[in-house]
């Protein structure tokens, strides 16, 4: 087993990164930090399958962000170069502990993203976890969300609410939590269609200054509830199976693809179609979940099938294995859809084939053929292509279904290929249904749905008797799953299941058989399982005085699922009003809402508007209560917004802050100073104030004092500053109702006189007697030693003397 997870530092660095600040009754509390200046901030690589180049440092000019968000470091994926196609990668934190949080505290983490993936396949996704194994995923990233094509990808705030059992316990050591940031790109991938259209941008996926910070929330907290679905089913898939080829996992194809939730669990047989190569005596073979679901796999086995050099073999949806030698097979004599000749389409593996939508069918003739050796129909076929026109409803399991006709001439199905994402073969005996003497003639029907189609690309047929074949049923002889031993899950359809979420991986080793004499090897991968799929994304926005802000978000699944969203840090906004909006964006698959609601305390708000910009109308009825209709989409634009406002009996205007100022640049305790003002009167009753190393709340968090009660004006009194250096003070104040937005400023500590002896921004008589005090010493590098001689003496005291702040050197 080859092991894709490197500690790039250990717990000793992740502690060196963890900045806990303690406060009394602040409104916010900064309980980890971490800007990846000084290190990596204890964060590991873990790769499925193909690696995205993940690393941490200075990012290239191009391409991608050109610079960190702020400083001089991040982590990104293969600076200098585009992100490789395929590849899977993740990046995760080590353990963080967090401090108990209270009844009246809320968790968010937050960070800055970089995202420049142009297909609509690709991604970033960020999740949590409370082990380290099983992930929830908050979100999922695409090229250019939440703008339009015109505008360039650029850094991002995002900021989730995570759920307090994370942080439950007294015990902090029992209160973990892990980070993760996936970037994934498919082997190929449509584009959101932005220009030039035939571009394929893999700029890559960047994160940068992370905080996890507690929130106090008020007694009369606003809850914003959102009842939607999202079908991802356009790009989601169940696990794919990845052999060892001689140098690295090759992805081959998606595994039990038409097992969407666990009614429709099956047994599924896949023939494998990249070289599967032996590493000692063992086949090792990697089952990845690449796409955007959780998955669950109850059992694997490997079918080692041996026979003569120009013999293939294939298998059909139950699993019996057809073999034929590719040189006697038949084309078609013809082909008709509709009343088209497909023939030519049919002929020959190319990609070329016919575009099969949901109820299409074609009849293929292959004349009159001598069956009465054997009638094996071979098809190949791709699934799941993204098509155009209307979007079709969910009929039943996706499939192309082989059908003959009966003595009444009735089209009856025969069998089913059972798409997958890649190009996989099936065979069928057509033996028993067929009569010698008669023309052999088959009809091909499509399932699918939405705007998808199946691409059949070859069909033919084996008139003759089927070549010897031998096959060894192989158990996996181990299968570990994020380090844990999982073949007790998989050794037996038992409904024990190895669950996956997306980026995660199966690594299987199965022993080599010997191989029969004169023979080569071909392989059917069996897998029992199924899948949910979990993460489409919905994030949500409010009015911060001038523009919208994402303040949460999470995936939802493909069934309408209601979340909470506790918007109390920032609603009323600062017009005094309850307005939120939804963003979803477009990957061609249907999504829609079924209710909006607010409560304020223990009564719920009116719903005053509802406007979906998407369609320019009003959405009042569809959202007002659930079940009383649907807010739903199904194809093009992008970015689906839906604002909606709440009303409320008590409005009040959140005071203001604004300007802030900074003072006493001389000194290592600078003044920072406010102005409070509220338009309706209301006095000032706390005040809260932070100092970053970063613009907006980024970087590292240097002061986190209790909150202020009185005042306009607080001396600096966190971690050490130093000269020359840009930071960032923050203010926001809270009127006894609501707190305020941020206001910040900029301030750099003015260089120190290297005369200033005693640092207290002045050069007077206490600096000269501190130098005088050295008088005759040879003490190269002592701070002393003004012009730098080495030596300690009157001349060192005179050069200050001529730059003293006030006259005759007074203090």
């Amino acid at each position: 087993m080859k092991k894709n997870l490197f500690f790039l530092l250990g717990m000793a660095v992740l502690l060196l990164s963890f900045f806990f600040v303690p406060t009394a009754n602040s409104a916010e509390t900064i309980v980890y930090s971490e800007g990846f200046e000084a290190n990596n901030g204890g964060f590991s690589v873990s790769t499925a399958g193909s690696t995205a180049g993940w690393q941490w440092g200075v990012p290239a000019a191009t391409p991608g962000p050109g610079s960190a968000h702020d400083g001089s470091k991040c982590w990104g994926t293969k600076f200098g170069s585009t992100m490789p196609r395929p590849s899977d990668e993740s990046i995760i934190s080590g353990a963080i502990k967090l401090p108990q949080v209270s009844a009246n505290q809320v968790i968010r983490v937050r960070f800055w993203a970089f995202v420049s993936l142009d297909g609509m396949y690709d991604r970033g996704q960020f999740f949590v976890s409370k082990d380290g194994s099983s992930w929830d995923s908050l979100a999922q990233f695409y090229n250019n969300m939440e703008t339009s094509c015109d505008v360039t990808p650029a850094w991002h705030k995002y900021e989730f609410t995570i759920d307090n059992s994370y942080a439950a316990n007294a015990d902090q050591n029992k209160n973990i939590i892990y980070l993760r940031m996936r970037a994934a790109a498919q082997s190929s991938s449509p584009t959101f269609y932005c220009p030039p259209y035939t571009s394929d941008d893999l700029s890559g996926v960047y994160i940068d200054d992370l905080a996890i910070t507690y929130y106090d929330v008020p007694t009369e907290k606003k809850v914003f509830s959102l009842k939607a679905y999202e079908d991802p089913s356009a790009w989601a898939s169940c696990p794919w199976v990845a052999p060892w080829n001689g140098t690295r996992f090759e992805v081959d194809n998606d595994i039990y693809s038409v097992a969407r939730m666990s009614s429709n669990e099956y047994l599924d047989f896949y023939r494998l179609a990249v070289p599967l190569i032996a590493k000692g005596d063992v086949y090792p073979i990697e089952v990845q979940e690449r796409e955007s679901e959780d998955s669950y796999t109850d059992y694997v086995e490997l079918l080692e099938i041996d026979h003569a050099a120009g013999v293939s073999v294939a298998v059909d949806e139950k699993g019996a294995i057809h073999s034929y030698k590719p040189a006697k097979l038949i084309k078609p004599v013809s082909a008709l859809a509709k009343g088209n000749d497909v023939t030519a389409l049919l002929t020959k593996k190319d990609d070329k084939g016919f575009a099969a939508y949901n109820g299409a069918t074609v009849t293929v003739n292959f004349g009159k053929v001598d069956v009465a050796r054997g009638a094996t129909l071979i098809l190949g076929v791709k699934g799941f292509v993204l098509g155009t026109g209307k979007p079709q409803p969910y009929s039943g399991t996706p499939a192309v279904v082989v059908e003959t006709m009966d003595k009444n001439r009735v089209w009856q199905e025969r069998g089913r290929l059972l798409p997958r994402f890649e190009h996989s073969v099936a065979a069928f005996d057509l033996k028993p249904f067929l009569t010698a003497g008669q023309k052999v003639a088959v009809r091909l029907r499509s399932v699918s749905h939405d705007v998808k189609y199946h691409l059949i690309d070859y069909v033919a047929f084996f008139a003759d008797s089927a070549p010897d074949f031998s096959v060894a049923e192989v158990a996996p002889s181990k299968a570990t799953y994020a380090s844990q031993n999982v073949l007790g899950d998989l050794q037996s359809a038992d409904g024990n299941y190895a669950k996956m979420s997306p980026g995660d991986k199966i690594s299987l080793e199965f022993p080599v058989k010997p191989l029969a004499a004169k023979s080569v090897r071909e392989f059917i991968f069996v897998s029992k399982g199924y899948y949910e799929p979990t993460s489409g994304s919905y994030l949500i926005y409010t009015w911060d005085g001038a523009s919208w802000v994402q303040r949460d978000g999470h995936s939802y699944n493909s069934s309408y699922v209601s979340r909470d969203y506790d918007l109390s840090l920032f609603l009323p906004d600062p017009d005094g009003k309850y307005r939120v909006r939804i963003w979803q964006d477009y990957q061609y698959e249907g999504a829609g809402i079924d209710y909006v609601k607010m409560m304020i305390g223990a009564n719920e708000a009116p719903l005053a508007s509802a406007y979906d910009y998407r369609y320019n109308r009003s959405v009042m009825s569809e959202l007002s209560s659930s079940g009383s209709g649907y807010d739903t989409w199904s194809s093009c634009p992008r970015n689906r917004v839906v604002e909606v406002e709440f009303t409320s009996a008590q409005v009040n205007i959140p005071p203001t802050t604004n300007p802030v100022t900074v003072t006493n640049l001389v000194s290592l305790t600078p003044t920072i100073s406010w102005y409070y003002n509220d338009t309706e009167g209301n006095p000032q009753v706390s005040i809260e104030v932070q100092v970053w190393t970063g613009p907006n709340a980024t970087g590292v968090i240097l002061w986190n004092p209790p909150e202020i009660l009185t005042g306009s004006s607080v001396v600096y009194a966190g971690n050490a500053l130093d000269p020359g250096v840009t930071y960032y003070a923050r203010v926001r104040a809270n009127d006894g109702k609501d707190w305020g937005p941020w206001s910040e400023a900029s301030f750099v500590i003015t260089p120190r006189d290297k005369c200033d002896m005693n640092k207290d921004g002045q050069i007077d008589r206490t600096d000269i007697n501190l130098i005088m005090t050295g008088r005759g010493l040879n003490a190269p590098g002592d701070p002393r030693d003004i012009d730098g001689d080495g030596w300690i003496t009157v001349n060192d005291a005179r050069g200050c003397t001529l730059r003293c702040t006030n006259p005759k050197c007074a203090p």
